[in-house]
């Protein structure tokens, strides 16, 4: 019979890897909005990659739908921006902003998108760092469902190098149920909004963005091509090294020939020196 105690410390240990291998759900703080109603932020400050996660256990209405980044990125053109929800084995994802939009600029600070934004994201990188709301490439509404599920943040580079690749440093995801009455919902779940006044984010405090030092572009310092000088002492020197190297041609040239000469000779000495043997033999 096995011993109590040991059967106790493996059924202990399976419990251990089975809590790490699914990370509990994430605390939210909820809030009231006089414009957005009722709120609930879901915040992830763990994030050091270029996808992080957030488990959300609770079935929250999404009437609307704001999503918040603090991103590094050197090249933000080449970054795109996706949040995916997966409910058990149903997967659904959106594109919040392609590549190209955003150019050359550098990090996504305090971003954020939202379907009644007025503006989308900007095509140019002289409004780097991107700070505020933009609509995204597809509607949040397109997400179907509540708020439960695992919703995930992926930052994706066009380029395959290791230093441009995107580093999400902290996110957020915040679901509204309209508890105010200023909108109407349809049997769909879509809201209908009346006109109102700008909406602003939710405000998150997400790690600062990471910067990069400046370089400075690398200086030719050589001789100038096309000054006279320069050019008449390539030439010289040019003019030099075939001379030099005609010469010893010649040189070798020379000494090939000697040695040629010289085995003619010896085989012209040999052959005189059998033909007197012969003849001596023949007496």
């Amino acid at each position: 019979m096995r011993h109590p105690i040991v059967i106790l410390i493996v059924v202990l240990g399976c419990a251990l890897v089975v809590a790490k291998g699914e990370p509990g759900p994430h605390p939210y703080h909820e809030y009231q909005d006089e414009v957005l109603g009722t709120c609930r932020e879901y915040v992830q400050t763990n994030a050091h990659w270029n996808h992080s996660t957030l488990w959300v256990s609770e079935s929250f209405p999404r009437d609307r739908t704001f999503v918040s980044m603090n991103v590094t990125s050197p090249r933000v053109g080449g970054v795109k921006l996706v949040l995916r929800r997966r409910e058990g084995e149903e997967l659904q994802q959106i594109r919040l902003k392609s590549f190209g939009h955003g150019g050359k600029g550098k990090n996504f600070e305090e971003t954020t998108f939202v379907d009644d934004a007025e503006e989308h994201f900007p095509m140019w990188p002289e409004e780097a760092p991107f700070t505020g709301n933009y609509a995204p490439d597809v509607a949040l509404s397109k997400i179907e469902g509540s708020s439960r599920g695992k919703w995930t943040l992926m930052a994706i580079a066009r380029a395959k190098k290791q230093s441009q690749t995107p580093q999400i440093k902290g996110w957020s995801v915040t679901f509204c149920e309209d508890t105010i009455g200023d909108g109407l919902v349809t049997a769909q779940g879509a809201v209908i909004v009346n006109p109102m006044e700008p909406l602003t984010k939710p405000v998150v405090d997400l790690p600062a963005p990471q910067t990069w030092p400046a370089y400075q572009k690398s200086v030719y310092r050589g001789p100038n091509l096309l000054d006279k000088n320069t050019y008449v002492n390539f030439w010289t020197e040019a003019a030099g090294m075939v001379r030099d190297v005609t010469r010893n041609w010649n040189e070798a040239n020379f000494y090939v020939q000697q040695v040629k000469t010289m085995q003619k000779k010896a085989y012209a000495a040999r052959k005189d020196f059998e033909e007197a043997v012969h003849a001596h033999k023949d007496g």
